[in-house]
């Protein structure tokens, strides 16, 4: 399966605009602690880490990869995790 561009030209320019827009407001934004979604891929901390490294790999952007690796690091102990991403994915390299 190849990867294939659903937008192109302005439009694909505008849309990008507003998912940059979204991620700024984003930033702004902290749901308290005690929040049970804080952690969620779907409404919290670990989506929106997502969304700041997606659009860190798309435009290089370091504050966006910064944004993504902050979040992470607060959506894991919240999620229950023991072992921090990188740790995990160490670990993961080594089995292969």
């Amino acid at each position: 399966m190849t990867w294939k561009r659903l937008l192109e030209g302005d439009l694909a320019l505008r849309s990008l605009q507003a998912v940059e827009d979204v991620a700024r407001a984003l930033e702004s934004y902290t749901p308290p602690a005690d929040d049970p979604r804080f952690p969620s891929l779907a409404s919290g901390a670990a989506g929106e880490a997502l969304l700041h490294a997606y659009l860190a790999l798309l435009n290089g952007d370091e504050h966006q990869a910064e944004r993504a690796a902050t979040l992470l690091e607060t959506a894991e102990p919240l999620a229950g995790a023991t072992q921090t991403v990188s740790q995990r994915l160490n670990a993961w390299r080594w089995q292969r």
